[in-house]
């Protein structure tokens, strides 16, 4: 229900080649919309889902449990596609190919067309920012305005150890 608002990380180990994070500047994605787009999402709602960490439970009965306890304790939120950042007043897309399943009120499939619009804006390389870590480094981000990937892009048997930690969020509107 309140999205964590600020992240940080902090680079212990890295492999030799790889494990660089990507950031996706989510207002700027929602300020290259065109007028029509921005008035269409304005209003709408997704549903988000912890998908990424079902794989983490197994196809044990007790897994299976698990699982369960999880999904009543965190049941899937719905949050507007466009949020405003109460600081800065900026308005950000708020969405993300990881967590958002669809559309409120709509089919995955029928959500699918308009989050694959926003997804491409999100990812354009103008508003990318990529960081290649090095040990010592740390860096903090505003997850209200931001979007960010870890490139799983080395070798399992060269390490690739941070620290993370976040502040809890708000409501967002």
């Amino acid at each position: 229900e309140c999205p964590t608002k600020y992240s940080i990380l902090r680079c212990l180990v890295m492999p030799e080649t790889g494990g660089d994070t990507l950031w996706a500047d989510m207002c700027a994605a929602y300020d290259g919309l065109s007028d029509p787009l921005k008035t269409m999402i304005h209003g709408l709602t997704a549903t988000h889902d912890f998908k990424p960490f079902r794989a983490l439970y197994g196809d044990s009965d007790q897994d299976r449990e698990k699982l369960r306890n999880m999904e009543q304790l965190y049941p899937n939120p719905t949050h507007p596609m466009v949020r405003t950042n109460p600081e800065s007043g900026r308005k950000a897309l708020f969405v993300n190919p990881h967590f958002t399943i669809s559309l409120e009120d709509m089919t995955a499939e029928e959500s699918k067309p308009v989050l694959d619009v926003l997804y491409a804006a999100a990812t354009k390389h103008e508003n990318i920012y990529r960081h290649k870590w090095r040990v010592g480094d740390v860096l903090m981000w505003d997850n209200r305005a931001a979007m960010h990937y870890a490139c799983y892009d080395y070798d399992d048997t060269m390490p690739r150890k941070l620290h993370r930690t976040t502040a809890g969020g708000d409501v967002p509107v």
